[in-house]
């Protein structure tokens, strides 16, 4: 009873009937603009409908185009036309050395996603669990207003959850990160200034062309009140050396 208009196919990769090639073998041939008729027998452990597994359908498409992807040579002069290098050795020179300093750049936050993951914390403050469970109540909502639907559904709409486990799951993940970006601090005596703190704030104030006032109202707003301007600047700074100790 299901139908597709134009389903781009692409022969070798069995998307319309996966775990099968028979889809494919049944098109083969075809002219475009034919109609074609046929059935086949889904997969017995069908990965898309298990309802359907093992069972017959049958089939009735018409093939509206046919195209091939021409693959072009990788020579010298495609590089020099599609690219910033001339020749083949300098292009992959290149773009080995951009993906070396990617690498590094990115190692200090690879490095602490790593600690995170093979970490076990525990007693994690629950006002701080707390903080962070009315942010992501009140991020859902203000999310949820702005598509008309209410929050629970919004949720299993688009992560295929509930909203208390989302809300709960993503608290328990930021309070995690927040109590190993200060264990590392403190363990490695990464402190933050007040002059820090006022030297960034200053920065950011001039970027965002504010006062201290408006950027103080715009960081609480956009954090529900569940973080203070220097709350949010402190952790900023703290994470940044973290990272950047862990980098090297």
């Amino acid at each position: 009873g299901g139908e597709g208009q134009d389903q781009p196919i692409t022969l070798g990769e069995n998307a319309m009937f996966p775990d099968t090639a028979d889809f494919d073998k049944a098109i083969i041939g075809m002219k475009v603009g034919e109609k074609k008729t046929f059935s086949l027998t889904f997969p017995k452990n069908n990965t898309s409908d298990t309802s359907l597994s093992g069972k017959k359908a049958t089939f009735t498409v018409k093939l509206n185009y046919l195209s091939e992807e021409v693959v072009p040579s990788f020579t010298d002069s495609f590089v020099a036309k599609n690219s910033d290098y001339k020749t083949v050795v300098e292009y992959k020179a290149g773009t080995k050395q951009s993906l070396i300093d990617e690498k590094k750049e990115s190692a200090g936050t690879t490095a602490f996603n790593t600690v995170l993951e093979q970490s076990t914390i525990e007693g994690i403050p629950e006002d701080l669990t707390s903080k962070w469970e009315t942010y992501f109540e009140k991020m859902l909502e203000e999310a949820a207003g702005q598509q008309n639907v209410d929050a629970e559904t919004l949720v299993n709409m688009r992560y295929n959850m509930s909203k208390d486990d989302f809300v709960k799951t993503n608290a328990e993940g930021q309070a995690k990160q927040i109590v190993l970006f200060e264990y590392i601090a403190n363990k490695e005596k990464l402190s933050v200034t007040k002059e820090e703190i006022q030297k960034s704030v200053d920065e950011m104030v001039k970027q965002n062309s504010t006062t201290e006032e408006g950027l103080k109202k715009q960081i609480e707003d956009s954090f529900y009140g569940s973080m203070t301007m220097e709350e949010y600047v402190e952790l900023q700074l703290k994470s940044s050396k973290v990272v950047d100790f862990l980098k090297e």
